[in-house]
């Protein structure tokens, strides 16, 4: 049985402490599945939850166990089980790591293979279990380019002429840079840092500016477009930063916020205001907090082309957006949904949409998945009406409960 705890009973959760007794608790988002029927040693009944789902800690004092219930949808909570404690989830995970490293590290030794090192500092053994990535044989970026530089945005390549086909090009092809939202968020590129998912230390609360959308996916540009075109009294996208100069008929404030210092939009970027900024042909370009703010402040929701790495910092500048990704259900699901997709590159954009999804799915409002544009769109539209006005859980440190 788990002790009662006579005394605050702590846990880490994420970067804050998790505390809790009989006359306080805690609420935490699950950040992995947890299926009780496959769990050996359970001192009492179980609770299953899947990733995202919210629990109401109500007793940490244990090292392996704890004692919480499931938090549905409408704030109803379910019986009280047993789940398993932020350290048992973290040292069952580290030890998977410690073994996969060493099958990988014997792997790599035993054929001969010549082992690189990528962008992050991790290496990669060609004969072993590690892929090596086409941007490992780059230079390693620069500073600016570890902490702040990210994915350039479709409204980038959108203002600069670019077709579509070419903007979802270099989108894909911008992953070896890393998102400013990522040191706003605790993200580290350093080798050896590797945060291991489990839980996350959440209060609820109500948003009070309209909430921006980020769509993550194979069809979020069709999507994205498709909300801006049809209800433009509803949505809008916000006007990025940029450190390039002016061309003939464009205009500052309309097409672009042109920025005339290099070395002030670095240090704004450093300075977290930015969401998500990125170079592009030699320039900055970003998108500001203060430009999502201006298009919440219209009473439109902003459609942002950002990376998941954009939700935490949108999080702590209160602006908390309607996160929904677009499940492909296959590769061809995908190429029959963008037709002007070839098989490989069908598959390329499923194996990433996984990616996605390993890496931000704790984070997700919801998930949609289906077979016609029109479905998805809908769906979508379903979502964002759902969600625009609900109370929110947020991410938050132990000094903010």
């Amino acid at each position: 049985m788990l002790p009662t705890a006579d005394a605050d009973g702590d846990a880490d959760v994420g970067t804050a402490t998790l505390k809790t007794t009989q006359k306080r608790s805690v609420y935490v988002r699950a950040e992995f599945d947890f299926d009780p029927a496959r769990e050996s040693g359970l001192p009492n009944r179980g609770i299953a939850f899947r990733r995202g789902d919210i629990l109401h800690v109500t007793n940490a004092s244990d090292d392996e166990w704890w004692q919480a219930r499931r938090v549905g949808n409408s704030g109803s909570q379910a019986s009280f089980g047993i789940v398993p404690s932020k350290r048992r989830v973290e040292r069952r995970e580290r030890a998977k790591l410690r073994k996969v490293n060493f099958n990988n590290s014997r792997s790599g030794s035993g054929g001969g293979g010549s082992t690189e090192t990528s962008l992050d500092g991790s290496s990669g053994g060609r004969g072993g279990g590690g892929s090596l990535d086409r941007s490992s044989a780059k230079k390693k970026p620069s500073l600016l380019q570890r902490l702040h530089i990210g994915h350039h945005h479709h409204h980038h390549h959108h203002h600069d002429h670019q077709s579509g086909q070419q903007q979802r090009s270099l989108q894909e092809d911008d992953d070896d840079l890393v998102s400013a939202a990522a040191t706003a968020s605790g993200g580290s590129t350093e080798a050896g840092s590797q945060r291991i998912p489990s839980y996350e230390l959440v209060r609820q609360t109500k948003p009070t500016a309209t909430r921006p959308i980020i769509l993550l996916g194979p069809l979020r540009d069709q999507l994205n477009d498709a909300l801006a075109s049809n209800y433009p009294d509803r949505f809008a996208s916000c006007v990025p930063h940029t450190t390039r100069a002016p061309r003939e008929g464009e205009e500052d404030g309309r097409d672009y916020h042109f920025v005339a210092s290099r070395e002030q939009m670095e240090r704004d970027i450093a300075g977290q205001q930015f969401v998500e900024a990125g170079r592009y042909n030699g320039n900055l370009y970003g998108t500001s907090v203060q430009s999502v703010r201006a298009v919440a402040d219209s009473g439109r929701h902003c459609i942002l082309d950002v990376s998941g790495q954009a939700i935490r910092r949108l999080e702590a500048a209160g602006l908390h957006p309607i996160v929904i990704f677009l499940r492909p259900l296959a590769p061809e699901n995908i190429a029959q949904l963008r037709p002007e997709v070839g098989p490989e590159q069908a598959a390329a954009l499923f194996e990433k949409a996984g990616k996605i999804e390993a890496e931000f799915g704790s984070m997700f409002t919801a998930a949609v998945s289906g077979s016609t544009v029109e479905d998805l769109f809908a769906q979508v539209r379903r979502v964002i009406a759902q969600h625009s006005d609900q109370m929110v859980w947020v991410a938050c440190t132990d000094d903010q409960l």
